[in-house]
């Protein structure tokens, strides 16, 4: 159960950088073109 909620826990983090980084890029390519 702790190893189950561990692993939910990384994936929603993982998730949570891929997003934020994504996020990141879209900000960066509107900075360049406005």
């Amino acid at each position: 159960m702790i190893v189950g909620r561990n692993i939910w826990q990384c994936n929603l983090f993982l998730t949570f950088m891929i997003y934020s980084r994504k996020l990141d890029y879209l900000y960066g390519c509107a900075h360049m073109k406005f």
